[in-house]
């Protein structure tokens, strides 16, 4: 069991890219190992232990692993008005009865699919980092190569540290006003991730017979009350079975076979903190569009987070150029210096801004074409 679990070890220690916001690394990254532990732990779970035991009457003529076999394989049901009837007393468990309506009858057999749906969500989660990471044409790397590079020259030569950042600089003037479509790509994504995690919400929703979306509210509002207490109605651990065969006679005989799930008892404790996960992300996916959508419209808005937190926690690194740098150009090109802003030790990135803003006051009014 183990040995299925260390092959997330190389999941877990990758960084997230300079290019991606935190939100984003929580779509590709986080809910991919939280979908695929979920995955191989119901796996391991399912194939290594008992997945399903059914209880017959001792004068049904039926081997106890066909019993098993059949009610895993075909399905197992629940009968709605038993949950209402005390248990121990007028039913042995909790929806395990019977009824003449046939509308209170619920069928389940997802849990044999359960390991399947989780491995395809995680793929899908990390498919707009895929996107991403394949359309990204690697301009923050030739920013970074350019820098690297004319440290390295100028280091041999014995020059000053001012020529390597005027050289970036330069790099970053001369492709001024043509990031807009760099940008506007990035936010793409990161609609696509929020997008998909609302299908991804509606699909489980679909799959759990309509009782995912609510399922954290339904928890909350049953927790307190003794025959309710867990989704027990999502997640049954004791369910009712039907087998018919041929008996000595001729006739077909009804076997009604009383069958214990122990995977429930798992996959209720899974799927309550994807939930709740769902939840949070799809909150933080919103902001963080908010965020951009903002920085797109509005100019000042894209530096009024760094002039709050200079207030709050004064800096004697001055980011002056990078104000006037950030509202000038289009949202691309503040995308991009938002990203090597994160890269690089501030000091530099001061000054890197002020021979950009220099340079880009000597380009007059002229603008590059996108």
């Amino acid at each position: 069991m183990l040995q299925a679990f260390s092959i997330l070890k190389s999941s877990v220690v990758s960084f997230r890219r300079s290019t991606e916001s935190c939100v984003f690394y929580l779509h590709y990254r986080g809910t991919f190992l939280l979908l695929m532990f979920a995955c191989l732990l119901i796996s391991t779970r399912q194939f290594a232990g008992d997945k399903i035991q059914c209880l017959a009457s001792h004068y049904a003529d039926v081997s106890e692993s066909l019993l098993n076999a059949y009610c895993w394989a075909a399905s197992t049901y629940s009968v709605s008005s038993a949950y209402f009837k005390e248990a121990g007393i007028e039913v042995p468990h909790p929806g395990v009865g019977g009824s003449e309506d046939f509308s209170e009858y619920t069928y389940r057999n997802y849990y044999q699919y359960v390991h399947l749906v989780l491995f395809f969500q995680s793929l899908l989660f990390y498919f707009p980092h895929l996107i991403w990471k394949s359309t990204d044409h690697d301009y923050l790397n030739l920013f970074y190569d350019t820098l690297k590079g004319c440290k390295a020259e100028n280091s041999k030569e014995g020059k000053t540290i001012e020529s390597p950042l005027d050289e970036a600089s330069s790099f970053i003037a001369d492709r001024w006003g043509t990031h807009l479509g760099y940008g506007l790509l990035y936010i793409a994504c990161e609609v696509m991730s929020t997008v998909n995690l609302m299908m991804q919400s509606y699909l489980l929703d679909i799959f759990l017979n309509g009782e995912f979306l609510g399922l954290g509210y339904y928890y909350i509002s049953h927790y307190n009350a003794e025959r309710l207490k867990d989704p027990i109605r999502l997640f049954p651990i004791v369910t009712n079975c039907y087998f018919k065969k041929f008996g000595a006679s001729g006739f077909v005989d009804t076997i009604d076979a009383l069958c214990v799930l122990p995977i429930n008892a798992l996959n209720v404790k899974i799927f309550l903190f994807i939930w709740v996960w769902f939840s949070l992300l799809m909150g933080l996916s919103f902001c963080s569009l908010l965020h951009f959508f903002l920085a797109w419209f509005f100019p000042w808005y894209r530096v009024s987070y760094l002039k709050l937190k200079t207030i709050i926690f004064p800096s004697q690194v001055d980011h002056e150029f990078y104000s006037r740098a950030a509202v000038s150009g289009n949202f691309g090109d503040w995308f991009v210096l938002s990203c090597i802003k994160s890269e690089i030790d501030s000091l530099e990135f001061s000054r890197l801004m002020e021979g950009l803003w220099n340079k880009l006051s000597n380009l007059g009014p002229e603008t590059k074409e996108p």
